[in-house]
Order: C-alpha cells, then structure tokens, then sequence
C-alpha cells in the first residue's frame, strides 16, 4: 500500500515561484479550505504590538534569507 503525501502549503504574501507551482497543483477545493484555515488562524493570533513597518521589515527580512538558502 502506498501512502499518500501532503503538500503541506499554505497561502503567502510573497511565494517562491516553487511555492506558486504548489499552490497551484493543490485541487480548488483544498486551496479554499487553506485559505479558509489561514484566516481564521490569523484571526486569533491576536493584536501584535509591532508597527506595519516592524512587520514589513521583519517579512523582508525572511524573504532574503530564504532566496539566499
């Protein structure tokens, strides 16, 4: 028996071409329920109390990282 493995990708601001190429094979209905999941999750984590700029310089930041492995 074979098992099945989950892309585990979720919706981002600012996907990787190889994270775009996931999203889009997901079918319609699972991309409607991580979409779905990732609301509500965003929903209840509260206010921060990091400025826009805070959050944007951090993301920044993590893209970097990312492209540069």
């Amino acid at each position: 028996v074979m098992s099945e493995v989950k892309d585990d990708i979720m919706p981002s601001a600012a996907p990787s071409e190889d994270e775009i190429r996931r999203w889009n094979s997901l079918p319609r209905d699972e991309q409607l329920e991580r979409m779905r999941q990732a609301l509500i999750d965003g929903e209840r984590s509260g206010i921060s109390e990091r400025s826009m700029d805070d959050i944007k310089d951090a993301a920044k930041r993590r893209l970097v990282q990312l492209r540069n492995g």
